[in-house]
């Protein structure tokens, strides 16, 4: 079953400024959704379906389309219990992010965060694996919203040196968007996403403690196991995060196994029950910076093949036609003929 911490719907009753007065005020909010006011202020997380009837109802009571804008601004990711521990706790920008991503699901089981890097970005995109109705637009936002809030407890200043990506049309409000997001905002992208400069990456972090860090990934990987228990597929996902989330050269089995403090045997053994191995997300992780390197840099294909660890380029050559049906040398002329055409 898919599930949400109630802090989500105690934030919004709170903006709507409703969380100070009788149950009974919730009413409008409850309508439709089988919940109560004890279920949002008692429990510590609810069902997705009526989570996103007791949305729903916020916003036709709110008749504010930009209500996720509102209460999404103060959503804190340093409340989120071992989340945060294994996040704000990290040694660097880069390790903090990656258990903002890796931990999510504890929060909201049906978001997921992918990350990828190229040679000036570190993305991460969003995916939500249900359906959200009317709120899903509302949701995006708050996602963005809670990572730009992580950003700025990790930087301590804005985060305005980055971009924000929306997968949907510029919505009627979309003129206060620039007074929520401190970076630049595009819409009608592929998927929601926000880019981070690889510059800020290696920025130690002020809040690091090795103790409390690492303490807190071991209590979010165990809670991310009963997650498992009610959805497939986080395990591959969490490796293929960690595979993602930097440039070549692409870690080995070895080093994601001692990342995850599981053994290698262990590690093949859960790949295995969701139905892939650490070979295939090794060789799709591989093809991503393949691409990537064709299309904009100017490496030979003998030192592509080199940089992804290939034994020689007729490795790599093999491999990457047979991923992608043509060679590399194609593929680089087919994006030169396309760059050719757009200028």
């Amino acid at each position: 079953m898919d599930m949400i911490n109630s802090y989500f719907p105690r934030l919004i009753a709170r903006e709507l400024e409703l969380a100070a007065n009788t149950p009974q005020d919730l009413a409008p909010l409850l309508a439709g959704s089988g919940l109560s006011w004890q279920h949002i202020y008692e429990q510590p997380e609810l069902g997705l379906k009526d989570f996103v009837t007791f949305l729903s109802n916020a916003l036709k009571y709110s008749q504010d389309p930009s209500l996720g804008l509102r209460f999404g601004r103060h959503s804190q990711p340093y409340l989120f219990g071992e989340m945060a521990f294994a996040s704000i706790n990290a040694p660097n920008l880069l390790e903090s992010l990656l258990g903002f991503v890796n931990y999510s699901g504890i929060q909201a089981s049906y978001f997921r965060f992918e990350m990828s890097s190229d040679l000036h970005y570190l993305t991460i995109r969003a995916h939500i694996l249900m359906d959200l109705g009317d709120t899903r637009r509302t949701q995006l936002e708050v996602a963005a919203l809670t990572l730009q809030n992580f950003l700025e407890l990790f930087l301590g200043q804005a985060f305005d040196q980055g971009k924000y990506i929306f997968e949907y049309s510029q919505p009627e409000y979309g003129d206060k968007y620039s007074n929520y997001f401190h970076s630049p905002v595009e819409f009608n992208g592929t998927k929601t996403c926000v880019k981070i400069p690889n510059t800020l990456l290696k920025l130690p972090s002020m809040h690091y403690d090795e103790k409390l860090w690492l303490q807190g990934k071991l209590r979010c990987a165990a809670l991310m196991q009963a997650v498992s228990n009610r959805q497939h597929n986080l395990f591959s996902q969490h490796v293929l995060a960690k595979l993602n989330y930097r440039p070549p050269p692409i870690p080995n089995v070895q080093t994601i196994a001692t990342e995850l403090n599981v053994s290698q045997r262990t590690l093949a053994r859960r790949l295995k029950q969701e139905g892939t191995s650490f070979r295939a997300l090794h060789q799709q992780v591989q093809q991503h910076w393949a691409k990537h390197f064709l299309q904009q840099s100017i490496l030979t294909v003998e030192n592509i093949a080199m940089e992804l660890g290939f034994q020689d380029s007729a490795n790599f050559r093999r491999a990457f036609k047979r991923h992608w049906h043509m060679t590399p040398q194609a593929y680089r002329l087919t994006c030169r003929d396309n760059d050719a055409k757009l200028s």
